[in-house]
């Protein structure tokens, strides 16, 4: 288990380098992150943003996705799960798999991992507009604008409104990608 409470990053901002500190969110602040999240997903559902649910229904109607591409999707994960098998067991699942078989093992993997991300990038893409994913993104945000610091012990960001205002800041990238590692 993850043991790690913060980390300390360096950030170039103009030239200058700030160093900011990324804590890890205790249980007070993932609760107000979580009361965030819910509020955000009824107003999505106030707004008329579809759920997930809703989407897929909403694609099948519009034949987007349909039954089809989803045993399509199925049967290409199983065949990764089983290459994945053959590379780390052998085709036999019992013996080393030489060099080139290996190879040719992890081209097939990678052809059939192109050809999954290819079927599902547009349900994927689709699905990021949910109102869960909008819900889901809100949370993260509030993780980060809760839990970043500069090196002082200073707040980087005064409340949530602040930080989606400067989201697109070298310091909210930093601390986003921090946060996502921890």
């Amino acid at each position: 288990m993850d043991k790690e409470k913060q980390r300390q990053v360096e950030v170039n901002v103009d030239g200058e380098k700030i160093k900011i500190i990324v804590k890890k969110p205790v249980g007070a602040v993932q609760n107000r992150a979580t009361r965030y999240a819910a509020k955000v997903w009824s107003e999505c559902l106030t707004d008329g943003i579809m759920t997930k649910k809703e989407l897929r229904l909403f694609m099948k109607n519009r034949n987007i996705w349909n039954e089809d591409k989803d045993e399509e999707e199925k049967n290409i994960s199983k065949k990764i799960a089983e290459l994945e098998k053959q590379l780390a067991f052998g085709k036999s699942g019992s013996k080393r798999v030489s060099a080139g078989e290996g190879k040719d093992i992890a081209i097939q993997i990678r052809e059939k991992r192109i050809e999954l991300r290819d079927l599902i990038g547009e349900r994927l893409s689709l699905e990021g507009n949910t109102a869960e994913s909008l819900s889901d993104n809100a949370r993260f945000d509030y993780l980060v604008s809760s839990c970043t610091y500069y090196e002082n012990g200073e707040k980087v960001y005064n409340s949530i409104e602040d930080y989606d205002e400067k989201s697109d800041s070298d310091i909210a990238l930093a601390a986003a990608t921090t946060m996502a590692q921890m």
